[in-house]
């Protein structure tokens, strides 16, 4: 986050293409993403097809989204990929910190602003980059990063709601010990 609002804060230009270390999308894909930019959207994000990872890395992703869609109750399926095409307001607006940048679609989503996934065709070279699994730690941040998603979008406006919730569940069970 820290590089990307450090990136756009440097940058001249009203749209701002990210893309990872690595390709991740085929060059015609980006360009249909570039080409399917209008004055109507504010952000576009790709949705890898054919996918040619590892099966454990599709299903760390597969399992990755289906659990910050069900959390968020937004209809985004790679939020993995690193990719994204968006206006420059989209982050001047938007506050990301940590790993959020990876939810951007969603908290710019959540703020008003116009998304739109893309289905795009996965690049990858066989033999480069790296696979398989990460360290406990990587997935303990990203559940972390996925609850402080679900709080940011669900209570940021009431955060008593949650923490009455919380205190509910105590005060019920405290009783049923007495």
């Amino acid at each position: 986050a820290v590089c990307l609002k450090a990136a756009v804060g440097a940058s001249r230009g009203e749209i701002i293409v990210v893309c990872g270390s690595y390709q991740q999308i085929s060059d015609d894909s980006l360009i249909k993403m570039l080409d399917s930019l209008d004055s109507e959207l504010d952000i576009i994000t790709p949705w890898r097809q054919h996918r040619v990872d590892t099966p454990f890395n599709q299903f760390e992703s597969k399992l990755f989204n289906i659990l910050v869609t069900k959390l968020t109750a937004t209809n985004f399926h790679d939020l993995s990929c690193t990719v994204k095409i968006f206006r420059r307001e989209v982050v001047e607006e938007t506050d990301i910190y940590g790993n959020m940048y990876r939810f951007l679609p969603i908290l710019a989503e959540k703020k008003g602003f116009k998304t739109k996934e893309i289905k795009c065709d996965h690049y990858q070279q066989r033999g480069v980059g790296k696979s398989g699994f990460y360290s406990l730690s990587h997935y303990i941040n990203t559940f972390i990063d996925i609850l402080t998603l679900y709080f940011k979008i669900r209570f940021s406006r009431k955060p008593l709601r949650f923490f009455s919730g919380v205190g509910m569940v105590f005060l019920l069970v405290g009783l049923i010990i007495i």
